[in-house]
């Protein structure tokens, strides 16, 4: 009897607030997701509409013999949002994790379904597992190199990819984010435009490869904006908009090549060889080219080796 009313009197403080099993941080934001369901793969007839590869970028992607994301991946943001240096665009945050919660439900995630693993494993769906939201300012050196134009190379640099590893790898140790299992997957926002406007490495563990880890420009750099792949910005935010179209292509190319020796062709990935977004896919009533649970984005295609060309969306 007394525990029976000890757990009525815990749903009820549940009920109304006053009790919580998770503590609120002022730069953290815990997320209520919903389960993650595998999404059917989608027939190939009738297709969606499909556009040619890049020019030169003929073939289908081929198995390298690595492992791909298998089952669920599990999506972690980090935030870096240095005000003093430049504040973050009034979506950059809400609507990144609002795509990524829809993204791995969506039919053109389940395009990834048909890449799969040497033991037969596939991808299935994503969630979004957590965000965090660091407001300490960057480091001195950063910006200072920012200032020099040293950011401006469209190009990997070991400074500041040091400086991305180990602010993920900082958060992930202090949320207790396991940084050793493939199936997650870090991604790292901070509001400073620097060299490309995005790209996926993973960790080591003792050597041995871990979790797959992403960067995203941030796409406004000195009053330009940077890395959009169309006008349109059916947000009414083209940073977050753009911000989406990046991390779409560096995400799915996570999913499909975690550890750089999975699906490529050519050296290419998956994003690489439909680097746009085609104008036939675009909703003039919406400005965008997929709408997931009433909610719109724009974004480009990727490879589907089904359908020997460059889709966005599944049937």
């Amino acid at each position: 009897m007394k525990s029976f009313i000890i757990l009525l009197l815990i749903f009820f403080l549940t009920l109304c607030g006053c009790f919580s099993y998770n503590s609120l941080i002022f730069n953290q934001k815990f997320l209520a997701t919903k389960a993650c369901q595998d999404v059917n793969p989608p027939p190939i007839n009738p297709p969606p509409h499909v556009d040619p590869p890049l020019p030169g970028q003929k073939g289908d992607l081929i198995h390298g013999g690595g492992r791909v994301i298998d089952g669920k991946a599990n999506i972690y943001l980090v935030f870096w949002v240095d005000t003093s240096f430049q504040p973050a665009s009034p979506h950059f945050i809400n609507l990144t994790e609002q795509f990524v919660q829809d993204l791995g439900q969506s039919s053109l995630y389940a395009t990834m379904s048909q890449y799969h693993d040497s033991q037969n494993r596939r991808p299935t769906c994503s969630i979004l597992s957590g965000t965090f939201i660091d407001t300490r300012p960057f480091p001195p050196n950063l910006v200072a190199g920012w200032k020099n134009g040293d950011g401006n190379q469209n190009k990997i640099d070991n400074f500041s990819d040091t400086i991305w590893r180990n602010e993920l790898a900082g958060v992930a140790a202090q949320q207790g984010w396991n940084t050793q299992d493939y199936h997650n997957v870090f991604v790292l926002l901070p509001t400073i435009s620097w060299g490309p406007c995005g790209y996926h490495q993973y960790f080591k563990d003792g050597g041995q490869p871990a979790s797959p880890w992403v960067f995203v420009s941030y796409p406004y750099n000195k009053g330009q904006i940077r890395c959009a792949d169309a006008p349109q910005s059916p947000n009414n935010d083209p940073i977050a908009d753009i911000t989406i179209d990046t991390l779409s292509h560096e995400l799915l190319e996570a999913v499909t090549d975690p550890l750089l020796d999975a699906w490529r062709s050519h050296g290419l990935e998956i994003a690489d060889k439909c680097q746009f977004v085609s104008p036939a896919t675009i909703n003039p009533k919406t400005n965008g080219n997929v709408t997931w649970n009433g909610h719109t984005y724009i974004i480009q295609e990727e490879y589907d080796n089904l359908r020997h060309g460059c889709v966005v969306e599944g049937p």
